[in-house]
């Protein structure tokens, strides 16, 4: 019986350059926004009953269960090429993870999915810092913009929970350190690859941090703790391949919709209200990452 095939899991090379243009990335990188929203729409639910990290657990270790037999399989590394890297990528994803979900417990759906995407800000200034690209006067005052809007957001989540809002800029901070992880493996990791070690590492600091905290789902919380592994493996796996597809600074502006599934998310389900405060903190957020991404092409 022949290897099975999934386009996501390809090899990087086979995307540098990309053959079918930006369409195939920007699709990964919307999917994966709504995959987010639904995960944090049901690590929210479960983190009502159980705790956060034992949540995020649930998370990491069921993309384990479906990504080690397909990798064996298909025989695709385990441990990849660029180690210290993928160390690097797998413990800021991990870290962000934890934020995001204790976060999730704390501050409306809409809040979180705005803060969150100031990733996207801290990206393009970590790339300047760290990688050395560069960065124009208007580059920096789409950024400076994108940090108003955030602060504008933060006035009404502060009033609900200050730990949770500065808990989601931590996810965001340390997310983009992870993105510009992925986007360094460019043309030498495979995606299933980045997001086994990731899950693996991820999982591995949960057990240790819930440990004798943990408290066995009941009923509805098993069904909970699997639709977050569920869309978390979903939304990692589209990350991590539109990342790998096209440059971060190109389709990362395009996870901006993923403000608007949880904002959506958050009422439907969760009867959340949507205060104007958020609402045009969250628009400015998007402006300034839309605009640097425009940027981005141009340049």
């Amino acid at each position: 019986m022949p290897p099975m095939r999934l386009k996501w899991f390809s090899t990087n090379k086979e995307h540098l350059p990309i053959s079918g243009g930006l369409g195939p990335a920007i699709l990964l990188m919307v999917g994966a926004a709504f995959s987010f929203s639904c995960m944090n729409a049901f690590a929210k639910m479960a983190s009502a009953t159980l705790p956060s990290t034992e949540v995020a657990f649930a998370r990491t270790f069921v993309n384990i269960l479906f990504l080690a037999p397909w990798m064996a399989i298909n025989r695709v590394s385990f441990l990849g090429t660029r180690r210290k890297l993928l160390l690097t990528r797998s413990l800021s994803g991990a870290t962000s993870l934890i934020f995001n979900f204790s976060a999730a417990s704390k501050i409306p759906l809409a809040d979180l999915g705005a803060l969150l995407k100031t990733g996207v800000l801290f990206t393009v200034l970590l790339g300047f810092l760290v990688l050395k690209e560069k960065f124009s006067l208007r580059r920096m005052v789409y950024v400076l913009i994108g940090f108003a809007g955030a602060l504008v957001v933060m006035k009404p989540t502060f009033e609900i929970d200050p730990q949770g809002g500065l808990e989601a800029l931590g996810s965001a901070f340390f997310g983009s350190i992870s993105a510009i992880s992925i986007r360094e493996l460019r043309g030498t990791e495979r995606a299933a690859t980045v997001v086994f070690q990731f899950c693996a590492y991820a999982s591995l600091i949960l057990l240790v941090l819930f440990g004798a905290r943990f408290e066995w789902p009941e009923g509805r919380e098993w069904i909970y703790l699997g639709c977050v592994g569920l869309a978390g493996m979903f939304g990692q796996v589209a990350v991590t391949s539109a990342l790998l597809r096209a440059p971060a600074s190109i389709v990362a502006p395009y996870s901006f919709s993923e403000v608007l599934f949880a904002a959506t998310l958050g009422i439907v389900f969760m009867g959340e209200s949507l205060s104007w405060v958020t609402i045009v903190g969250a628009l400015i957020i998007v402006f300034s990452g839309v605009l640097l991404g425009r940027n981005a092409m141009r340049s």
